[in-house]
């Protein structure tokens, strides 16, 4: 099962690249139709990761696949934003954070409702919980899975679950632009010519590129917050 789950791991590595290369070489519509898809794979490997791993490690698997996941998929965007040349790409950019964020924002809210608490059960319900049933719960790393599955959504656990699984994301998705920016701008400030993004940046090219970085920061801040 590792082994299936390394393949599966370095397989989805290497989409990101190919997927880079030819968001570098369309044009400017088929640049923005390239955005969703960089979401849809990153979902694509939290759920096939999930599928391989949760009969093994149940939930346990939750943090390093996800934080995989988000790694990739930032660091992969960030670069990329440098070479957005038309607001319509950005645009596309902000719009799929977004609305994937507001489906997991919404799943919480809705879960939440009906638990009227985001807490774990108290020990006194646990030992109850424990006396009618005879294995553990095994819940899903996938946030889509565990919002999707009914059952899942009357346990109180799982919303704990979901809020941990986005503080997670968004902590990874907050960190990875600030330190593309600190480092993009000291390669530019240095003059950096072995470094084929910032090479031949100009004064404009490095305010523009770090304005969409500011700018999409700003989104995922305020996301987790």
């Amino acid at each position: 099962m590792p082994c299936i789950h390394r393949q599966f791991t370095i397989v989805f590595g290497l989409v990101y690249p190919v997927l880079g290369g030819l968001f570098f070489q369309s044009r400017i519509f088929e640049q923005a139709l390239l955005i969703p898809v960089f979401f849809i794979v990153r979902a694509g490997f939290e759920y096939g990761a999930d599928a391989i791993t949760s009969h093994t490690f149940g939930s346990d698997g939750m943090p390093a696949i996800n934080f995989a996941g988000v790694m990739m998929h930032e660091i992969c965007l960030s670069v990329m934003i440098t070479s957005i040349k038309h607001p319509l790409v950005f645009v596309s950019l902000v719009l799929s954070d977004i609305l994937e964020n507001t489906f997991c924002l919404w799943s919480l809210a809705r879960n939440t409702k009906r638990s009227n608490r985001v807490s774990p059960e108290s020990d006194q319900d646990v030992k109850k919980s424990l006396q009618k049933r005879k294995s553990l719960t095994r819940r899903s790393s996938n946030v889509v899975s565990l919002v999707l599955n009914g059952d899942d959504l009357k346990d109180k656990g799982t919303a704990l679950f979901i809020a941990a699984t986005l503080l997670q994301r968004e902590v990874v998705e907050t960190l990875v632009p600030m330190q593309a920016a600190l480092i993009l701008s000291l390669f530019y400030a240095v003059d950096t010519k072995s470094n084929s993004i910032v090479s031949g940046w100009s004064d404009e090219d490095w305010t523009h590129s770090m304005t969409y970085i500011g700018v999409d920061l700003g989104v995922e801040i305020v996301v987790f917050l």
